[in-house]
């Protein structure tokens, strides 16, 4: 499983890649290619806009075929996910975030992207989901 949350991890960031999607994808690249040395023919790239990145994955991982899962929650379950993360006055900022992400990402998402509902289900129950899609 490959982490795409710190592939852009740079400050400041190249003022001709101000959000960081070029060092994304040159950092999976690197990645990519020690897993491959070692014989791995398959990943798991997790981030949260990866299913709106499938072209990007693909062109680092020098080419073959994606299938992009696309994790949901309703409102309330979101909320309260993050309320066992989040302390404070920043639960609030965190939720309204996490609802238009997944705002966006149901509306930009490709028809083909698989939704798999996580309400009121473990997550090895998820895991094997996504590992039968996969």
């Amino acid at each position: 499983m490959i982490d795409g949350d710190n592939l852009s991890a740079a400050y400041p960031k190249a003022a001709d890649d101000p959000h960081g999607g070029a060092l994304t994808e040159t950092n999976l690249q690197a990645l990519w290619a020690g897993y491959a040395a070692v014989g791995h023919t398959r990943a798991i790239y997790v981030n949260t806009v990866s299913v709106l990145e499938a072209a990007m994955v693909l062109r680092a991982m020098g080419g073959g075929a994606a299938t992009a899962v696309l994790l949901t929650a309703d409102d309330d379950t979101a909320a309260a996910r993050l309320g066992q993360r989040e302390i404070g006055s920043a639960l609030a900022t965190h939720v309204r975030r996490s609802t238009a992400m997944a705002e966006h990402l149901q509306r930009e998402a490709d028809a083909d992207v698989i939704r798999v509902a996580t309400d009121d289900r473990h997550v090895q129950d998820i895991a094997l989901v996504v590992e039968v899609t996969y």
